[in-house]
């Protein structure tokens, strides 16, 4: 009965069952695979246009905030490491609707993100970590990503 219930679904003969499934999980590849090569590209461009419209702080240091909430929550990682790219700029990139977020900073930019991350989880309950140039964390609820966002960013802007 479960055999025939995914044949039916895999649109094949029961004993053409592994082809089926191998198929399947190869286009499912392609596509993740195709999804990550577009939003890559998708991050390059955006990072242009937020560099071009972000002015750098009294320290020299540019702070680039951004929130997603319509956007599919696999852009988080690469805008954030594009955004970092670049000399003297800070990347706080969060996912409305998932409550993850990335912050990621040009080596030598001279922000300490661990300790950003520690005082954004004191404010709103999360779990995450990372090193001095890169962290990830989980926020505990979605619905306070952007008041977590306003406190990074004020952390982060400061000399």
């Amino acid at each position: 009965l479960l055999a025939r219930d995914v044949a039916e679904r895999l649109s094949c003969a029961p004993d053409e069952m592994r082809g089926a499934v191998e198929r399947a999980l190869s286009e499912r590849e392609a596509n993740f695979k195709g999804l990550r090569g577009a939003l890559q590209q998708l991050a390059v461009s955006w990072t242009g246009t937020l560099i071009a419209s972000t002015v750098p702080g009294a320290s020299g240091v540019r702070v680039i905030a951004v929130l997603l909430r319509e956007e599919h929550p696999e852009l988080l990682l690469p805008l954030a490491t594009e955004i970092a790219k670049n000399e003297r700029t800070v990347a706080l990139v969060m996912h409305g609707d998932t409550g993850q977020l990335a912050f990621a900073q040009h080596p030598g930019t001279g922000k300490d993100l661990p300790d950003v991350l520690k005082q954004v989880l004191a404010q709103y309950a999360g779990k995450g970590g990372g090193t001095r140039d890169f962290v990830r964390a989980k926020l505990e609820k979605a619905s306070n990503a952007e008041g977590a966002l306003d406190v990074a960013k004020g952390l982060a802007s400061r000399n």
